[in-house]
């Protein structure tokens, strides 16, 4: 017999594989744009090494503040980078 409580433990397993394949999602497009940054050779900036990016996806720890910090991380070198091309190209 199926009961209301295994009805209930079903659906949060399934919202929790939903959130955490969404949240798989992010991280790869993370560790995708910073390969590419890498590439550049501008990446391991800010203290985070590129291992504890990694080690966001491979170790499971795909916690909200990891997922900001490397947001954070990657918005400022963005914004830092964007910066310095707009002042070259107007003044220098």
């Amino acid at each position: 017999m199926i009961t209301k409580e295994a009805v209930q433990a079903d659906s949060a397993q399934a919202l929790y594989m939903k959130e955490l394949s969404a949240r798989e999602v992010i991280v790869n497009e993370i560790i995708a744009l910073v390969e590419l940054l890498k590439i550049e050779n501008i990446a391991g900036w800010d203290g985070i090494p590129f291992h504890n990016i990694h080690s966001i996806k491979y170790e499971n720890r795909h916690s909200t503040a990891d997922l900001s910090i490397l947001f954070d991380v990657l918005n400022n070198r963005y914004a830092e980078m964007r910066y310095q091309s707009l002042m070259e190209k107007y003044y220098l």
